[in-house]
């Protein structure tokens, strides 16, 4: 039978032939072995050709590279056998080692205290990745989980409960604040202002400021304070300097602070006996001429139902 073989120019020239590259030669194929027949069909019918390393192209040369594919292939199932047994051999390692791990876990959260167990950031019941999360359902923790469910639910409704204080405490203060407004407007109120508050169309901010200026008007003969500005403070010669503002309780008052507290807690007995009076120090330094002016003001706070307001008079 005529095959194909193919024989390199190196392994031509090693053997001393002259011939080199594919060829086509004859082989009675009947002194093959089954397996050598075998190999000869893949080399002819998948490469296309048979090739002879040794660089002859003789019948022995043919058996010769015929048992070396079969030796390869042998070796080769010999290896992939070895790196699936190392395979399966790496598996089982990891395996013990994640449930010696796994193990390690289970047993550290069997001995943490409740509290611990409730309250730790890593011990999450939806954490169902990894090792911890396969420990965290061990049956053998049910109890402690059981527990945590029920602090949770515990938890879950001092929180409702909270919310609807608050919100109770919410509503009754937005409906006291819409009945005082309401009510100022009925009273106090221009035509105007009542006409356009039926309609839906007067401003709340004009309502506030209604009340604000009657809750004040103990205080109209009293000038209101006046903010330090860049100008007060900076000195320097051609452009004003960056200027920082300070405002703190004053720890000291001379006798114009206390007459002028006094006057204006006065003015506020009959109407506002509970208004806070505060004297206040008021400072301002240039960041480049480091030039400091101080001012004192007298804040006054004062709660009307459900508002609270504050102005600032003069010394």
């Amino acid at each position: 039978m005529n095959i194909n073989v193919i024989v390199s120019q190196e392994s031509a020239i090693l053997a001393g032939q002259n011939q080199w590259g594919k060829m086509n030669m004859d082989i009675d194929v009947a002194i093959l072995t089954a397996l050598q027949r075998e190999d000869l069909v893949r080399s002819q019918f998948g490469s296309g050709s048979l090739r002879l390393d040794n660089g002859i192209t003789t019948v022995e040369a043919v058996i010769e590279a015929l048992d070396a594919l079969a030796e390869k292939r042998e070796a080769d199932k010999a290896r992939e056998i070895k790196n699936e047994e190392d395979r399966k051999a790496r598996e089982e390692e990891k395996k013990i080692k994640n449930e010696e791990d796994k193990e390690g876990w289970v047993q550290k959260y069997l001995a943490m205290p409740q509290s611990e167990f409730t309250l730790a950031d890593d011990v999450e019941p939806w954490d169902a990745k990894g090792i911890r999360g396969e420990a965290l359902a061990d049956p053998r923790l049910a109890e402690k989980w059981d527990t945590r469910k029920k602090e949770l639910r515990e938890l879950k409704a001092v929180y409702e409960e909270r919310e609807a204080v608050e919100l109770a405490e919410r509503e009754a203060k937005e409906l006291e604040l819409r009945t005082q407004l309401a009510e100022w407007v009925r009273k106090n109120g221009t035509p105007n202002q009542q006409a356009r508050y039926d309609a839906g169309l007067l401003p709340g901010k004009e309502i506030l400021e209604g009340i604000e200026e009657e809750t004040y008007r103990p205080l109209e003969g009293f000038k209101r304070y006046q903010k330090l500005t860049n100008s007060e403070v900076c000195q320097c010669e051609y452009e004003n300097c960056d200027v920082t503002y300070t405002i703190e309780d004053a720890d000291e008052a001379t006798a114009e602070d206390w007459d002028k507290m006094l006057a204006i807690k006065e003015a506020l007995q009959a109407e506002h006996p509970t208004a806070a009076v505060t004297l206040r120090t008021h400072s301002g330094e240039g960041d480049e001429c480091e030039h400091t002016v101080t001012r004192n003001g007298i804040r006054v706070e004062i709660q009307v139902g459900a508002l609270e307001f504050e102005r600032e008079y003069e010394v």
